[in-house]
């Protein structure tokens, strides 16, 4: 994993992840990161938010933020945000010095019992290396012409994979390749220990049950299948149900020309761009918003914008902005980017500031937590063979039917 740790933004006084005399119990670890983490989601979603639709919506127009310099960025920004295809893969990236700020030793990671990871250092890579890989394509809305995928992964492992391409569902698990990963978190003998377990499970069903069956393909590491074309019983439920169903009016998405505007003025106003050079993954560029500066230069801006399908989320949106501002008084929220050759390869949004207006005592130095978007262009695909259960999954609807009659 890449070091998180930035010497040259440093931010918050040399403090404990929060108050009170660090870890109990190594047990707590874990707990005590995704605790942190869940009040940045229940509390500070806001802020998220509000930064979320600041970069969809800013895209398109981004280049008022930048100088000739930045120009590489821009294209960047400008082609993810026209492209047909979402790509992303959601990490979190914690610096371990953070852990041991915590009073995290690596004699309490040793006792979690995971066979690679020893260390301080291990722990924060093996968090990195959970992800959730998320591709779409930006269909008509039609169950026809959508297109998804959704992957839980461990380093380049899809420990679950699931995709719907061309109204065919897939299933599909990795997880015999899961101790090939570093910082290795189960051993060989313990996947075969739970396929094992699974076996014995599926002994009482019989051989030939539906379930054991699918369960043993996908533990294979082979793909399952079941169709949900209009030919099937199930797809044929799902087109009835589909017709059924009166399309609401769709109100109009948002004046996008005046409203990019006014987010692109906002973020031009309170924000400075500093070219950091390169990496192996890109151009690299910080982009440091003032977050009391941009909420108050849009909120005046949106005051005259007809949000449309937003309008009637307006008060809410009013709300939020205004404690945005309340909060994040002489407070900063920054972002990098990469970008390479015309496209855009990562953004890493620094959450420590995020907790940090959520929960003061946290004292969270800069990037200490960071969320990690690494962004593609291959839209989901089916793959090249697989088991197909649409037969089964028809004989099982059909006698679900029977059962109600």
């Amino acid at each position: 994993m890449e070091s998180i740790n930035n010497n040259s933004t440093p931010g918050g006084a040399d403090a404990p992840l929060g108050s009170g005399n660090g870890f109990d119990a190594a047990s707590s670890i874990g707990t005590d990161v995704a605790t942190k983490v869940g009040r940045f989601s229940a509390r500070g979603k806001i802020i998220a938010g509000v930064v979320a639709v600041t970069v969809a919506l800013g895209g398109g127009a981004a280049y008022a933020l930048f100088n000739n310099s930045n120009v590489n960025l821009y294209v960047a920004l400008g082609s993810w945000f026209k492209s047909d295809v979402n790509d992303i893969t959601i990490s979190m990236q914690i610096n371990p010095d953070a852990l041991r700020r915590s009073g995290t030793t690596d004699s309490e990671i040793r006792a979690l019992n995971l066979p690679g990871v020893t260390t301080v250092d291990a722990l924060a890579t093996g968090l990195g290396q959970a992800k959730i890989h998320l591709q779409t394509n930006k269909s008509s809305g039609t169950l026809a012409d959508t297109n998804y995928a959704i992957a839980l992964q461990y380093g380049s492992v899809n420990v679950a994979d699931m995709r719907l391409v061309d109204r065919v569902l897939y299933l599909n698990s990795e997880v015999n390749k899961l101790p090939e990963v570093n910082p290795q978190v189960v051993t060989r003998a313990q996947v075969d220990d739970a396929k094992a377990s699974v076996e014995q499970y599926g002994s009482f069903l019989g051989s030939d049950s539906f379930v054991v069956r699918l369960l043993n393909t996908v533990l294979a590491g082979d793909t399952a299948s079941v169709s949900l074309k209009s030919d099937t019983e199930l797809g044929k439920q799902i087109d009835k149900a589909l017709a059924q169903v009166t399309a609401a009016p769709t109100p109009s998405l948002p004046a996008t020309t005046e409203l990019q505007k006014f987010v692109v003025d906002a973020l031009r106003d309170s924000s400075t761009i500093t070219n950091e050079g390169g990496d192996s993954t890109g151009n690299k560029f910080l982009l440091s918003v003032d977050l009391a500066k941009f909420g108050t230069t849009l909120q005046q801006g949106l005051k005259g914008v007809n949000l449309g399908a937003l309008e009637s989320n307006r008060q809410e949106i009013e709300n939020a902005l205004s404690q945005l501002i309340a909060k994040a008084s002489n407070q900063s929220l920054q972002m990098r980017a990469w970008a390479a050759s015309g496209n855009l390869k990562r953004i890493d949004l620094d959450l420590s500031q995020i907790i940090n207006l959520s929960e003061p005592t946290a004292s969270l130095k800069n990037w200490d937590i960071a969320m990690r978007l690494d962004i593609g262009n291959e839209s989901p695909a089916a793959p090249a063979n697989s088991v197909d259960y649409t037969s089964d999954i028809n004989s099982l609807y059909k006698g679900l039917l029977s059962l109600g009659s």
